[in-house]
């Protein structure tokens, strides 16, 4: 079964951090996608640009609204994910715990990737 952890990052906490923080936590991420690729979790995951180049798309009618930046103002944003393979919801639970960025005011959504016709469907 295959899971999306979502990682999520507090913006003012983390534009605080000296920037040899900022590297150690960088390295601890890095340790920790290496360790999921060795114990054969891995199957995807991607760090995400900043929020200033993300762009919004809205439809009203026949009217299409492009905005910069994201959909919502808050204070944590979408980082980046990770698609992992697990035995169940337990287990993607537990990898997600391991993720060194919730030690530093972050979180980790943990969803599960829809498979046959819901995940066909909108």
């Amino acid at each position: 079964m295959q899971f999306m952890l979502m990682v999520y990052k507090d913006r003012e906490i983390f534009a605080r951090m000296p920037d040899a923080e900022k590297a150690r936590i960088s390295e601890a991420c890095d340790a920790w996608r290496d360790e999921l690729t060795r114990s054969g979790h891995m199957r995807q995951m991607s760090r995400l640009t900043g929020t200033g180049t993300a762009a919004t798309v809205r439809r009203t009618g026949d009217q299409f609204l492009v905005t910069d930046g994201p959909f919502a103002e808050t204070k944590e944003v979408f980082g980046g994910f990770a698609v992992v393979e697990c035995r169940d919801r337990d287990e993607a639970i537990e990898l997600a715990k391991k993720f060194p960025g919730i030690a530093f005011g972050g979180s980790m959504e943990v969803r599960p990737i829809a498979t046959g016709e819901a995940g066909r469907q909108c």
